[in-house]
């Protein structure tokens, strides 16, 4: 038995009602139903002996109050609400745990930017995640600094991508959970991750019928490659998720707003540059003006013709920032010989460029509508 199968079983040996057995699929290393499952019975219960331990909380409470204090204050600085802290208590737990069967289990840090050289993220080519990663990496390091750990920096940095992809992070908890965090993603799966605050148990529940053998996946929630590969180091073809900040607008009666290709907060900012002292007298005529201008409603039809037309300029400079065109990257994808990490890359990129495109399409759209 090698060492993932001996933690699995130690771990499983703690939790109740375990329906589930560890195997390798074509996601590589998961959870496998052992028997029939019927939709809405828990597959795995994970207790709080088993998980609490592996807590941020746990981590806090042994840390010593000045560690604590310092990631406390990087997280503020940056805005990111306690999670960061959070994340980085919880890597310390696991490196405390370190000649634990469970922590000498776990895979190698996943392959995620901000681990990748220069080289690689610049196959990111004008991604958002090349300068997010960058931006990341920073925040990191200065966590490293201020914790003044005898790791070196590479392999802090890669422990903390690990708890990151692994970890639950919902509020009220940020912590590992044995067991559970070996279910793999999938667009539809068959199970859910739950928490009961009350009892202080996770648990895998089935949202369908699964049967004897079959995979027991669940969601990572709707997310683009730029967000999957970010975080938990993949990425998935033809992700329908995929795009940048062009979102579509919800339709609605008025002709102006309808086929509309940028989200409201979008069009208000193009809105007020475009707006001249006619389109807010016409705007208040209509009664979208009230106290002041309402932007985030169609002003008038020349106000709008000159957003939308903003908005192709605007898409039109994100698409000329990308050195290839999608042509190349759908190319260079049919070849099958990327590594894995330029592989998740090229998708990255080429999603963002299909959006943009897209949008380009509806803002013609919208053109032709109001003329």
């Amino acid at each position: 038995m090698c060492a993932v199968q001996r933690a699995f079983a130690a771990q499983t040996a703690r939790c109740h009602g375990v329906r589930a057995a560890l195997g390798t699929g074509c996601r590589g290393r998961g959870l496998f139903a052992s028997e029939a499952i019927a939709t809405g019975d828990a597959v795995i219960t994970v207790p709080r002996d088993v998980w609490r331990p592996l807590s941020a909380e746990a981590a806090r409470d042994k840390a010593p109050a000045n560690i604590v204090a310092a990631l406390h204050d990087v997280d503020g600085r940056v805005g990111a609400g306690g999670q960061l802290a959070r994340a980085m208590l919880c890597s310390l737990n696991v490196l405390a745990d370190a000649d634990s069967a469970y922590v000498t289990s776990l895979p190698p840090p996943p392959s995620v930017p901000v681990l990748w050289d220069a080289t690689q993220c610049a196959a990111l080519e004008a991604s958002p995640l090349r300068a997010k990663a960058a931006a990341t990496r920073r925040l990191w390091t200065a966590c490293h600094a201020s914790l003044q750990l005898k790791l070196d920096l590479e392999p802090f940095l890669g422990l903390v991508a690990l708890v990151r992809s692994r970890a639950y992070s919902r509020r009220p908890v940020f912590t590992m959970v044995p067991v559970l965090e070996m279910a793999n993603h999938d667009a539809q799966p068959n199970c859910d991750l739950r928490f009961d605050e009350a009892q202080g148990a996770f648990a895998l529940v089935a949202l369908a019928d699964v049967a004897a053998g079959a995979e027991l996946t669940v969601s990572y929630g709707p997310l683009s490659n730029l967000e999957i590969l970010d975080a938990y180091g993949f990425t998935i073809p033809c992700n329908e998720h995929d795009g940048l900040s062009f979102a579509v607008a919800d339709a609605s009666a008025d002709v102006l707003t309808a086929g509309s290709p940028l989200a409201p907060a979008a069009l208000k900012h193009y809105r007020r540059a475009r707006m001249t002292t006619e389109d807010g007298v016409n705007a208040a005529a209509r009664g979208h003006a009230g106290s002041g201008v309402d932007y985030s409603r169609p002003l008038t039809l020349r106000n709008e013709r000159a957003a939308v037309r903003d908005v192709i300029a605007s898409v039109e400079e994100r698409l000329s920032a990308y050195p290839s065109s999608p042509d190349d990257d759908a190319s260079a994808l049919e070849g099958g010989s990327l590594p894995d990490w330029e592989r998740d890359a090229v998708r990255v990129r080429l999603g963002e460029k299909l959006a943009l495109l897209q949008q380009l399409e509806r803002a013609a759209t919208s053109l032709k509508t109001m003329n």
